[in-house]
């Protein structure tokens, strides 16, 4: 797992300090993420690469940390960690209105443990939902997120 937290912190590093002189369309969010076997909280950092009609579509990279507990059939819950790094998307139909479609397309790997082994699931993850502004820097989005442990999302967005 520490070679995974070194690509995940390379990549942040790319995405978001890389970028600190010019940090506008960058952003942190914090996440609770459940499912019907996992719960999880986090955090995300994102940067646009493309903005497009006036900012009413902006795709951004992305790379996220989780960690909370996963149950495994007969063994209880067991501590786990998920990483995902992908791309997303914010569309705002009408520039000015608070609300936002949200897609996101990954890759995600989650580590776990049972019965004193680790074990890792990976693959391709997909979301789609709907963000509203609550302020002009600050955003609440709810999202269904398919693929491995797949479930609802809430987060509470920070755009700087």
């Amino acid at each position: 797992m520490k070679a995974h937290v070194l690509v995940v912190a390379a990549i942040a590093c790319t995405l978001g300090l890389g970028g600190a002189a010019h940090a506008e369309g960058q952003s942190l969010s914090s996440a609770y993420h459940l499912s019907s076997g996992a719960s999880f909280v986090g955090a995300t950092l994102s940067r646009d690469f493309v903005s497009l009609n006036d900012h009413k579509l902006r795709v951004r990279g992305t790379v996220s940390y989780l960690a909370g507990t996963r149950d495994s059939s007969g063994t209880g819950s067991h501590a786990a960690d998920r990483i995902e790094v992908g791309l997303a998307t914010r569309n705002t139909m009408v520039r000015g209105k608070p609300a936002f479609s949200v897609l996101d397309l990954g890759y995600c790997v989650t580590r776990y443990e049972q019965l004193e082994q680790d074990y890792r699931d990976s693959g391709l993850m997909f979301a789609f939902g709907l963000g509203a502004h609550i302020s002009e820097s600050a955003s609440l989005l709810g999202k269904y997120v398919g693929g491995i442990d797949s479930g609802a999302r809430i987060a509470m967005e920070i755009e700087f």
